[in-house]
């Protein structure tokens, strides 16, 4: 009899579970549905994605006017913000190869005094000890 009883224990638990998956599964369908209709409803209510791509490019170029003098590029400054918009202002930024034309490069150059550059101590008879000193560290940036 507790046999019984554990085995329908038992078949109740998998009646649930079978349930249980297949709710997940409605809310993972559901889930996907509502994402494409935001994604539907955001292309409606953006006047970029209906311009023509050539439009769309000229006016995210003039974001990236010759005035920039920022030579580090930052998330929050065009073109790298225009990407964080949205998907479609993404496609249209990486569709436009002019906002992608400063190359930023940021070496970091040690400099190094001459006069320490080697300071040798002695540590003792017959032994010596080399050590190498920086006096700070600088940046160059080039623009191109």
């Amino acid at each position: 009899m507790a046999s019984s009883a554990v085995k329908d224990v038992h078949k109740r638990i998998q009646t649930m579970n079978d349930a249980i998956s297949e709710h997940l599964k409605a809310i993972k369908e559901l889930t996907e549905q509502k994402h494409a209709a935001w994604g539907e409803l955001n292309y409606l209510r953006d006047p970029m994605s209906r311009l023509p791509l050539e439009l769309s490019s000229m006016i995210f170029r003039r974001c990236v006017g010759p005035e920039y003098d920022d030579l580090q590029p930052h998330a929050y400054t065009a073109p790298m913000l225009l990407m964080r918009i949205c998907r479609s202002w993404t496609q249209i930024a990486l569709a436009t190869p002019s906002l992608w034309t400063d190359i930023h490069i940021h070496i970091t150059i040690p400099y190094i005094g001459f006069g320490n550059l080697f300071e040798i101590g002695w540590t003792g008879r017959n032994s010596f000890q080399s050590r190498s000193h920086f006096q700070g560290v600088g940046t160059r940036t080039w623009r191109t």
